[in-house]
């Protein structure tokens, strides 16, 4: 193209954009636009020809996301000046860094250091970095300020204390440290445990905390202390979260077993961590209706006592890859009133090994006389392989079942065939007993996102990094 098509192409086009209607509008009325269009992400897709095109579907993952805010700024000079002056299109920090741990990060400092004098606009702050070193300065200039629109707070950044600055102390107790003006809104966090001491929001308003543990037991913060934020500060909490935060290197006694209550607890899920009966405080949660254990080991549980957990509302369970001692487990005692059980196990393991054992009526207690979950309603088996499914273990453990009580199993359609064709009369014995359905592939069996009001977006599948993967329907091999 030739420099004088060039240019009288560019007068064109400029010509054009002045007399575009929208570039009359006053600035009043482009703002409202500016701010009901960023309300959802624009996400661009391409068709088979390469042509962009927008969609407000699900998108596959090579789907790119763009911010609203930088594709309005980057019209012309009248909308950047525009759009810098919006707070609400510049509410949200989002940086994940897959660099190792020696890589640069001059680049984020930077961005950070931008950010601290517009705190005021925030409402949501996730950072994933390998190195929480140089956060640990940038949370200096955060202590003092106020965070008014602040919604989400996700830092899982490990504090190794090896290699913390002598400079910053290390106090053992845990209390706000961060954004002490205040934080009004502020409902979800997401943490690791070793920088409670350093990066700690105020917690009074949240609904939603994520807690986990990635470095194990070389952390700073003592068990106890850390449990007592849910039942001293925290009276709005109802999801909770604790990713291997328990460690061996503390345990209580009967006499100094402290009480916690979470009186508005709703859902609880402990992951990634093996369970010792002595670690457990007498937990109170009399609004717990959802508990889910995933990836637990159960060595210790001889040591734990039903009674120290009280959960008289509960109503669902989910055991999700999960070696729970099925002959006698507290679990099943604590848990009696569950109307809802979710059995999903994705590993090989052997014909001796029985995950659905917990459902066994003839390890029930003498005083169960109705057996185990004598509430039960729905029965969900989601099991890889299809050794441990079997017809008679599940005519005995609903055999002494009244037949008054409804009951729901629902299990592979591979596996249901296979009943049906080699086991037809016994399966009619079972049919008589509950009413089965087949897992539907479409379906995860955790219904919901977790925390329930976690935001997607742009960033949905990035939050799935502090949060546990929806279980769907295994391929059953024989």
């Amino acid at each position: 193209m030739s420099e004088k098509k060039r240019s009288t192409l560019e007068k064109k086009k400029a010509k054009q954009l002045q007399e575009s209607p929208i570039s009359y509008l006053p600035n009043e009325i482009l703002t409202v636009i500016f701010s009901e269009a960023n309300a959802e992400p624009v996400s661009i897709s391409r068709t088979k020809h390469g042509k962009s095109k927008r969609e407000d579907t699900d998108l596959p993952e090579d789907v790119g996301y763009l911010c609203m805010a930088v594709v309005i700024s980057h019209v012309c000079g009248q909308w950047r000046d525009l759009s810098l002056g919006i707070p609400a299109l510049w509410t949200t920090f989002y940086h994940v860094s897959y660099m190792g741990t020696t890589a640069s990060s001059h680049s984020l400092e930077n961005m950070m250091e931008a950010l601290v004098g517009h705190v005021d606009r925030w409402r949501s702050f996730i950072l994933f970095h390998n190195s929480a070193f140089p956060f640990l300065d940038f949370v200096e200039q955060l202590k003092n300020v106020a965070a008014p629109n602040l919604e989400t707070f996700c830092v899982p950044a490990a504090v190794d204390r090896d290699n913390i600055p002598s400079s910053i102390p290390t106090d053992p107790t845990i209390s706000p440290c961060i954004f002490k003006m205040g934080t009004p809104k502020l409902s979800l966090t997401g943490l690791d445990i070793s920088g409670l001491q350093f990066y700690l929001p105020p917690l009074s308003s949240v609904a939603s905390f994520y807690a986990t543990n990635s470095i194990g037991n070389n952390g700073i913060v003592i068990m106890p202390a850390f449990l007592s934020l849910f039942s001293n500060k925290m009276d709005n909490l109802t999801n909770l979260t604790l990713d291997g935060v328990f460690s061996r290197e503390w345990h209580y006694d009967h006499a100094t077993r402290p009480s916690l209550s979470m009186p508005n607890l709703i859902h609880l899920r402990i992951s990634n961590q093996t369970i010792y009966g002595n670690q457990c405080p007498h937990w109170k949660m009399p609004l717990l209706e959802t508990l889910t254990f995933y990836k637990v080991d159960f060595r210790g549980i001889i040591l734990f006592q039903s009674s120290i957990i009280e959960v008289p509302n509960l109503h669902s369970l989910y055991s999700i890859d999960c070696d729970m001692k099925a002959r006698d487990s507290p679990v099943a005692q604590f848990t009696s009133s569950v109307r809802k059980l979710v059995f999903s196990d994705s590993r090989w393991r052997s014909n001796r090994v029985r995950t659905l054992e917990l459902l066994n009526p003839k390890y029930a207690r003498a005083e169960q006389s109705e057996g185990r979950w004598p509430m039960l309603e729905d029965v969900t088996v989601n099991l890889r392989n299809a050794d441990q499914y079997g017809l008679e273990f599940f005519l005995k453990c609903f055999e002494e079942r009244p037949k008054s009580l409804p009951l729901t199993l629902r299990i592979d359609p591979t596996v249901l065939s296979v009943w049906r064709a080699l086991f037809a009369s016994r399966l009619a014995l079972l049919e008589n007993r509950c009413t089965i359905e087949t897992l539907d592939d479409s379906i995860p069996y955790i219904p919901s996102p977790w925390p329930v009001t976690m935001p997607d977006g742009p960033f949905g599948s990035m939050l799935e990094k502090i949060d546990l993967p929806l279980i769907r329907r295994y391929p059953v091999v024989s």
